[in-house]
Formats: structure tokens, sequence, C-alpha cells
């Protein structure tokens, strides 16, 4: 399992975090999403093969952008 960090523009609510959490998991070979509000951060884990590039297109169609 893979650890990737990412940080998140414009994230101050938890009900975001939660939503970002929930797109995360709903990607292929992603298997857990945990967003940290005070240091607008998205830690996911995943398998080696997981999209990385097309979960941060999904995330940034909703409004979230990643970095």
């Amino acid at each position: 399992m893979i650890k990737t960090i990412f940080q998140i523009k414009n994230l101050d609510c938890p009900s975001c975090a939660m939503a970002i959490e929930g797109i995360c998991e709903d990607q292929p070979r992603v298997k857990k999403a945990c967003v940290h509000v005070g240091k607008k951060q998205l830690v996911i884990e995943h398998e080696a093969d997981a999209a990385i590039n097309q979960l941060k297109s999904v995330l940034g169609r909703e409004g979230y952008e990643v970095e």
C-alpha cells in the first residue's frame, strides 16, 4: 500500500472534508482517505496502480483543487 499526501486549496469546513474523503474512497484502488482540515491535507492510501491523476481531476471537477 502506498500513502500519498496532497495539499487542498480553499478547504475550511468539515463537511467538505467528508465529501472529499467519500469521493476518494469511491475511486478504484483507493483504500482509505483522510482529510486534515487544519493542515489542509488529504492523505490517501492506495494501490500502486491507482489512477492518481484521474482522482485529482475528479476532485477538481467537484471544486476541490489539490496539488
